[in-house]
């Protein structure tokens, strides 16, 4: 299959470098850094091993790419109204668009934009990731991908799968695409926000008892208004979220990096679509409200700045 990579920032340059490094066809959509890597190459710094793509398939436009047959789509939610003009150029009557985006709905907003023809996923990552440098990502911790189907041909979603278990990542497959979306949640939704709120990092939400008991109470709202949305998920998965973030590495979250670049954050489909579902459902999700508000008034700021 031919791939591309719309957003090749941290989570593109990880899934669709090592797709490239392992031999397949993969086109990559870059902005900034074009010239950088069109010059030097792509260079990726993991766990897994590190190297350098010199020869890549760079664009800076979409216009002027290959039709594929797979499209990462890895760029922030806050461009969301833009990509549907963004790949249509790029699109076959069976291409399939996979989101590697964070939060609920996206798919619904962006299929509701292209031909009912055109096959969807969602992708939830769990992995420490960050770009480091222009036309560089680095790879901490972790490094699996976990696709749910949202409409179209199953069969290209688990293809897609056994090439990224061919590169040394792992991908797993699954056909419950709203457990999936609010799994991701379980996580993104305390230490993104936390991150940015309390300036600190994984490791210091989780050593302060009172910012650890904060997270942990966030995850249960989100687990009980994904329950409250038909998810499969309980407060088990949860504690094996906590656990797990005791294990990493110290680690800023992309939500934090963006705003240490004054840049606009991921708050419209991380916590305000999620807001919107738990009431719809009468579920109240008052610490996720609280941080919302704090967080809108941070990025407000940020931006002036």
């Amino acid at each position: 299959m031919r791939y591309a990579v719309i957003g090749t920032g941290a989570m593109g340059g990880l899934f669709g470098g090592m797709l490239a490094h392992a031999g397949f066809d993969v086109h990559f959509l870059f902005r900034s850094d074009y010239n950088d890597v069109k010059e030097k190459g792509f260079t990726v710094k993991s766990i897994l091993g590190n190297f350098t793509l010199k020869n890549v398939n760079a664009y800076n436009s979409t216009e002027d790419m290959p039709k594929c047959d797979v499209i990462l789509v890895c760029i922030k939610t806050i461009y969301e109204d833009k990509i549907p003009a963004l790949i249509k150029p790029i699109l076959k009557p069976d291409s399939f668009v996979i989101l590697i985006q964070n939060g609920i709905n996206m798919e619904k907003f962006i299929g509701e934009q292209l031909p009912d023809s055109v096959g969807m996923a969602g992708g939830m990552v769990m992995a420490s990731v960050t770009k480091t440098a222009p036309g560089e990502i680095t790879h901490t911790n972790f490094g699996t991908i976990t696709v749910g189907l949202y409409r179209g041909n199953d069969d290209i979603l688990k293809a897609f799968c056994n090439d990224i278990n061919a590169t040394g990542l792992k991908a797993v497959h699954s056909t419950d695409y709203t457990t999936e979306r609010w799994r991701k949640l379980v996580w993104n939704m305390p230490f993104n926000g936390l991150s940015v709120a309390l300036d600190a990092s994984t490791k210091e939400i989780m050593d302060n008892p009172e910012s650890r008991r904060l997270a942990y109470s966030i995850m249960l709202e989100v687990v009980e208004a994904a329950q409250a949305n038909g998810a499969k998920l309980t407060v088990a998965y949860a504690d094996e979220m906590m656990k797990a973030t005791d294990s990493m590495i110290p680690y800023k979250p992309s939500m934090y990096v963006d705003y240490a670049h004054h840049r606009p954050m991921e708050i419209q489909y991380i916590y305000t679509e999620v807001i919107k579902s738990a009431k719809s459902k009468g579920v109240a999700v008052p610490n996720i409200e609280a941080l919302e508000k704090r967080l809108l008034l941070i990025d407000q700021n940020s931006r002036k700045l």
